[in-house]
């Protein structure tokens, strides 16, 4: 068992920072409203699954010895879930009190829920990049007995190197504009 079963969840987790990016262009309020909550409705999903996936992959990883080496960058998929998700929530919830309209959960309380999810989503942000973090630390430190034994032969898994920690290295960016700008 690896992070290798969260592929299939993730063009949902890819979905919200494109929301976010779409929901900041001109356009009417009511369709960058309904932009951003189908964003962060199918983030959700992706996360929830990769959220039961990570319990797995956790339970394997006490239970058992690390994955083969050829396996082992796959490891790097687990840092990319919470990434994205960071970069959207975060880049989604920017995004709120510029379109909501002021009975927007609620009698007149539209400003006051766009306020409340800006800081949600940066607190909720900062949780899921410790949690990326981790991931990278435990997926970097799988790797140092293969570059000491000089194990790691190329496998289609080294994709796995690249595509999920961009996740992380956008939700860097994201969460340091959006936590610089208020």
């Amino acid at each position: 068992m690896t992070p290798l079963w969260i592929f299939p969840a993730y063009p949902l987790l890819v979905v919200a920072p494109q929301a976010a990016v779409l929901s900041s262009r001109p356009m009417d309020p009511t369709t960058a409203l309904n932009i951003i909550l189908t964003g962060f409705t199918l983030q959700a999903i992706g996360f929830m699954v990769s959220f039961m996936v990570y319990s797995a992959f956790l339970y394997r990883l006490m239970t058992n010895k690390l994955p083969t080496e050829a396996s082992r960058p796959a490891m790097f998929i687990s840092v990319g879930t919470s990434g994205f998700t960071v970069a959207g929530l975060v880049g989604l919830a920017a995004q709120i009190p510029k379109v909501a309209p002021k009975d927007f959960m609620g009698d007149a309380v539209g400003s006051i829920a766009g306020l409340v999810t800006v800081v949600l989503a940066n607190w909720v942000g900062l949780w899921l990049w410790g949690l990326a973090v981790f991931f990278l630390l435990v997926s970097i430190g799988a790797h140092v007995s293969c570059m000491y034994n000089r194990k790691l032969g190329f496998a289609m898994t080294w994709y796995s190197f690249v595509f999920p920690n961009t996740g992380f290295a956008v939700s860097l960016l994201h969460h340091s504009l959006c936590v610089e700008h208020y």
